[in-house]
């Protein structure tokens, strides 16, 4: 509804106090629906959006007279004339004229004190929606968002269908949805201080919120703050988004049963789950293995035997594959990873001295060895071949590498990846 006129309307029926009466009348149903324009004072343009203290619901009762007053006083606030609209009702003590003063000392300049007084007012009426619209404007005028936001929600529930029911909806978007989304911006961008800073601002406002609880974790987790991640993860209990990140948290310190059963908390049709879960278990199966799997695991320059023990540790079927006859090797005779080496050769994934009948199990594994034994391995088991970074294609692209010196970590991912794979 547009605003009304109010100045050239006083100045038609000024002469007549009977009709300005219905004035008052009108002006008290009418700005129910409509935001009182601009008010100046002393020169300064003020737009303060402050509610008609004669609309919305949890006033009391005040008799005609009063009612003109507050009528008038607040067409004369409307026109920047506040020392007049603070007379016109200063012999009268309703709310509804105690709040109009208020607002009247809202309008001159928010002074050191105006929002305690409000929060008092509010505090003795606490149904009146005008006076929690005003307490909220007033805080944000002050910069105090916690009670600016908190008294537009406390409006919009007594008054969900008036002019100022969304006050609190975008204050929310503003103050919280917005600075959740650039603080994920801000992290996406490689800033996670940044990004932490802008969510704590959130947070502060909203401390349950589920997105910046997430944003915080994540921001933390790149900020290398586990145990404060893990705390803020903790919180969000059985949200899927959590638990894929606390998950991946385990498994980054090897905690792989941890990781087992975040994992398997999650629902059926989570697309993450399958994948991550095989991943899981996997890396699970090797902590448990003997020392020698873990040394050539996390080897920095893989042999030809820890290559063999590699490839069986994360593809335990190939053990029970049907192959040729097992070779007689001289070299891996009481060897730990001696049915390693054999089942790697048995099959013909990896190659042996046929004149010498060695393994030369401590040769450095080459690039191109690693991954024509991988790429045997994926046939036999009936896995997707990986498909390797070539010129044109990055990691981004899905691809794996293999630099020289093999490194065992590179060929445990390479194999996870198409485990995964499989699945699909």
């Amino acid at each position: 509804m547009p605003a009304i006129d109010l100045m050239g309307t006083m100045n038609r029926y000024r002469s007549s106090a009977s009709v300005f009466l219905g004035l008052a009348l009108l002006v008290s149903t009418a700005c129910q629906t409509s935001a009182p324009p601009p008010a100046t004072t002393s020169g300064t343009r003020l737009t303060i959006d402050v509610p008609f203290p004669l609309s919305g619901p949890g006033r009391q009762p005040i008799d005609s007279t009063e009612r003109k007053a507050v009528g008038e006083a607040w067409g004369e606030l409307l026109t920047g004339r506040v020392t007049d609209a603070r007379t016109t009702v200063a012999r009268f003590g309703s709310p509804q004229t105690e709040l109009l003063r208020l607002q009247v000392t809202l309008v001159e300049g928010p002074s050191a004190d105006i929002q305690k007084r409000l929060q008092d007012f509010v505090d003795e009426y606490p149904q009146y929606a005008a006076g929690w619209v005003t307490l909220s404007m007033a805080a944000e005028l002050q910069g105090n968002e916690t009670v600016a936001l908190s008294s537009a929600h406390r409006s919009s529930q007594l008054w969900p269908s008036g002019p100022y029911a969304r006050r609190s909806k975008n204050l929310q978007q503003r103050w919280v949805d917005d600075r959740i989304e650039r603080g994920r911006e801000t992290l996406t961008a490689g800033q996670p201080m940044e990004a932490l800073s802008t969510i704590e601002q959130a947070l502060a406002l909203d401390p349950d919120n589920q997105a910046a609880l997430l944003t915080r974790a994540e921001s933390l987790l790149q900020l290398q703050q586990g145990p404060e991640a893990e705390a803020a993860l903790s919180r969000l209990g059985s949200l899927p988004e959590a638990l894929v990140l606390r998950a991946d948290m385990a498994s980054a310190q090897g905690r792989w049963q941890h990781a087992m059963d975040l994992l398997g908390a999650l629902p059926a049709d989570h697309p993450a789950k399958d994948r991550a879960l095989r991943r899981a278990q996997l890396m699970w199966r090797i902590s448990i293995l003997p020392p020698y799997v873990h040394e050539a695991v996390y080897s920095k320059a893989v042999t030809r035997e820890q290559l063999a023990v590699i490839l069986v540790a994360m593809v335990p079927s190939l053990e029970v594959q049907a192959g040729g006859a097992t070779p007689l090797l001289t070299d891996v005779i009481d060897l730990p990873s001696q049915r390693a080496i054999l089942t790697a050769t048995r099959l013909h994934i990896m190659s042996v001295d046929k004149v010498a009948m060695l393994f030369h199990g401590q040769r450095a594994v080459t690039r191109g060895e690693s991954k024509s034994a991988i790429e045997a391995t994926c046939h036999i088991s009936g896995f997707s071949a990986p498909l390797w970074c070539e010129p044109g294609l990055s990691r981004n692209d899905g691809c794996s590498v293999i630099e020289e010196p093999v490194q065992g970590m590179d060929l445990v991912e390479v194999l996870l990846s198409v485990n995964a794979r499989s699945d699909t």
